[in-house]
């Protein structure tokens, strides 16, 4: 499931790469995206899990850190970070945060490109007036729009 480089890993990677095994969710390590290195990829789900030490609180750290999180953005990936404390306190919580993103994002990806199309079932109803071919008057946007909120 998991790439090898256990020589590099932090007791938290390695006990996330445990926890993500035992709950049988696919992921590589150490993975390299636009030249930077990533903790984890889940690559189904397009997530990203970073696991952060103290050393991320430095500011040419939070730099660095944020111009991964806006490469990844750019990418269409979730990236969720992790405190190391958080995984060793609570990595039932941990593991449980990441199965809601991927549920999350799971029913995104298995449904219609367009997330909310509901809204168009009301434009349905609308009873708007026949148009007389001869008689056309131009609106402009907002007056359109606002003729469709009218009763």
């Amino acid at each position: 499931m998991g790439s090898h480089h256990s020589a590099n890993r932090t007791k938290a990677e390695k006990l996330l790469a445990s926890l993500l095994t035992k709950h049988k969710i696919s992921f590589r390590q150490n993975v390299f995206i636009e030249g930077y290195e990533f903790d984890f990829v889940l690559p189904v789900y397009r997530i990203v899990i970073e696991v952060d030490g103290l050393f991320h609180l430095s500011t040419s750290q939070q730099k660095v850190d944020t111009r991964k999180e806006n490469i990844l953005a750019q990418k269409g990936y979730t990236l969720i970070r992790f405190h190391n404390h958080q995984i060793y306190q609570n990595p039932e919580k941990t593991i449980q945060t990441i199965k809601s993103y991927i549920q999350q994002l799971s029913s995104l990806t298995n449904s219609p490109t367009t997330i909310n199309d509901a809204w168009k079932e009301s434009l349905r109803h609308l009873k708007l007036p026949q148009e007389n071919p001869k008689k056309r008057t131009f609106l402009s946007p907002e007056e359109f729009f606002s003729s469709l909120d009218k009763d």
